[in-house]
């Protein structure tokens, strides 16, 4: 397994079943979000970016595939979109179905 599934993966299990019901409320019951819970999950989302920067270089340097699950890129995709974080040049290639 690829370094960027990893962190994407984990991040997907440990993360989105509390952002879920927030930022897209219509997965859940919660309330919209507001403005300082936005800029906090945007400070998280922006940290993760940095994790899957240190992954796929670690995935270049090991030679390893470049790979990562679709249905977890495809939500961390989602997610930053919304919050204004651009995460093509991390996942460039990376996807598998």
């Amino acid at each position: 397994m690829c370094s960027v599934s990893m962190v994407t993966d984990n991040w997907k299990d440990n993360h989105w079943p509390q952002v879920a019901p927030q930022i897209f409320p219509w997965h859940g019951t919660g309330p919209y979000i507001s403005r300082d819970e936005f800029e906090r999950l945007k400070v998280e989302v922006e940290k993760l970016k940095e994790e899957l920067k240190k992954a796929r270089q670690q995935d270049i340097d090991d030679n390893a595939p470049l790979c990562a699950h679709k249905d977890s890129v495809d939500l961390v995709r989602q997610l930053a979109e919304i919050l204004n974080v651009d995460l093509e040049d991390v996942f460039d290639g990376h996807e598998k179905s």
